[in-house]
């Protein structure tokens, strides 16, 4: 999935990625303000776009993962879900 971001549309001011995933349980790797552009007619416009990535261990028990998942609600946000 972040291969696929890193070649899309949107481009990434600044991605900081930790070694640790267990420290980021409760962190959100923000990736400042991605742009989209758009055109339709012959009219371009670029769209600021606010993104976060988050970083979650596969072997987290139950209620660690309810906890993150309950932190990413953001209706300014678009989350990925990223298990490793």
């Amino acid at each position: 999935m972040l291969n696929s971001f890193l070649k899309s549309p949107w481009k990434d001011h600044e991605l900081t990625v930790h070694s640790d995933c267990r420290e980021l349980v409760l962190k959100v790797l923000e990736i400042g303000i991605g742009e989209s552009k758009w055109s339709f007619l012959g009219l371009h416009r670029i769209m600021p776009v606010n993104l976060k990535i988050k970083f979650i261990p596969n072997d987290l028990n139950f209620e660690a993962d309810c906890l993150a998942k309950k932190g990413s609600n953001s209706k300014n946000f678009n989350s990925f879900w990223v298990n490793g």
